[in-house]
């Protein structure tokens, strides 16, 4: 199993101000427990400018924060709904949602 920052994660969003530069939009995306030091868990940053928009890089962050729920999800519903691997090794056909869904638990857990 991958060894990612164990969720639940989400995105914070805030304005950093420089004096003579232009503010910069800033995201840090990570877990709200707290470590020994009394710090959030940081996962991710995003920093502006954003070329596509703000909107677009807030919907990424939503994304990326909702990653370990959405992993865990899909790992839930292959084990309940999905082949097993001596009927995928019997060559029992998977449906597409499962080939779709062990790619990507794959993908994510880097296995």
């Amino acid at each position: 199993m991958s060894k990612h920052t164990p969720g639940p994660w989400e995105a914070r969003w805030n304005t950093m101000k420089y004096a003579g530069r232009e503010p910069i939009n800033h995201c840090v995306i990570g877990t709200p427990r707290r470590n020994e030091y009394g710090s959030t868990f940081v996962t991710a940053r995003i920093e502006g400018p954003f070329p596509l928009g703000i909107e677009q890089a807030k919907a990424n962050a939503r994304l990326i924060a909702a990653s370990p729920d959405l992993l865990d999800a899909l790992i839930e519903c292959v084990a309940r709904h999905g082949l097993f691997p001596e009927q995928i090794e019997a060559g029992i056909v998977q449906p597409p949602w499962e080939k779709k869904a062990r790619a990507a638990i794959k993908k994510a857990t880097g296995e």
